[in-house]
């Protein structure tokens, strides 16, 4: 898709995935999995509950070098506030060098969060690469 997508329109150079719910459990596994496939992931309110919690067991050693990670989620229940919470604790672990952010939108709920959430992450991101001259 990026290959399609560079053809035919001016990119940057950056990459960014962003996954929101199911979208978010999608963006996760990606991270994990093929993280050098994107600059940029922002991952919003994900579904790690699917399949038992076990996407969370599965933490590469060398996931997560050199990208840029948000995580957050809003007020939506403590199973999924809960796995959220616990991606960005282990993404913000010593042991990966990730550069990993947390967002938590009190005030809104699943089908709410996604915007206000984006546009911190971008607030972020940006921030953090205009700093490094990037």
């Amino acid at each position: 898709m990026r290959p399609l997508v560079e053809s035919h329109y001016r990119v940057r150079g950056d990459s960014t995935l962003i996954g929101q719910s199911l979208g978010g459990l999608l963006a996760t596994e990606i991270l994990f999995r093929r993280a050098e496939h994107f600059d940029n992931y922002i991952i919003i309110s994900p579904s790690l509950w699917w399949s038992g919690g076990s996407l969370l067991a599965d933490l590469p050693k060398d996931c997560c070098a050199d990208e840029l990670v948000y995580v957050g989620v809003g007020k939506e229940g403590e199973v999924m506030e809960r796995l959220t919470r616990s991606l960005f604790t282990k993404l913000d672990s010593e042991k990966n060098k990730a550069r990993v952010h947390f967002g938590y939108f009190g005030q809104l709920d699943h089908g709410d969060a996604l915007h206000l959430a984006v546009y911190d992450a971008f607030e972020k991101f940006f921030s953090i690469k205009n700093v490094q001259g990037n």
